[in-house]
């Protein structure tokens, strides 16, 4: 089906989380995210504005990333993510992509999951990284 202009004007007034609503719980495997990060540092070396992006990685200490991965506290932390976010294995980690997300905006994601995370009862912490790199 095509859809005309107006239509699709229309449809962009939502924001990007109501058009996603929650991701379907699934994760990427470590070499399609690492592709991803790939592909989204490519990108950000092409624009002039927009070019940062955040990573969220999840450090459980008590529990282990695949029984984080099996959890509602998992499917929660995917209701807060954007359409152009994408989450996947990172090593060992569970990590969120977060394209043009400036440090404050990251942060305050980190922020946000890690205390979902915690009121699930999971013992975590989390590591930020920006590209490109701050000096912060």
């Amino acid at each position: 089906m095509i859809r005309s202009k107006r239509s699709l004007r229309n449809s962009s007034k939502r924001s990007s989380r109501q058009l996603l609503g929650s991701c379907s719980g699934e994760i990427l495997g470590e070499a399609s995210f690492k592709l991803e990060l790939l592909k989204e540092i490519y990108r950000a070396d092409r624009r002039r504005r927009g070019r940062e992006f955040g990573l969220v990685q999840l450090k459980f200490r008590s529990t282990t990333s695949e029984e984080f991965a099996n959890s509602e506290a998992f499917l929660m932390c995917c209701k807060r993510l954007r359409i152009t976010d994408s989450v996947g294995w990172y090593e060992t980690r569970v990590a969120f992509l977060l394209p043009e997300t400036d440090k404050d905006g990251t942060l305050a994601f980190a922020n946000d999951i890690t205390r979902l995370c915690i009121d699930a009862g999971f013992d975590v912490d989390s590591d930020v990284s920006m590209y490109p790199l701050d000096d912060d």
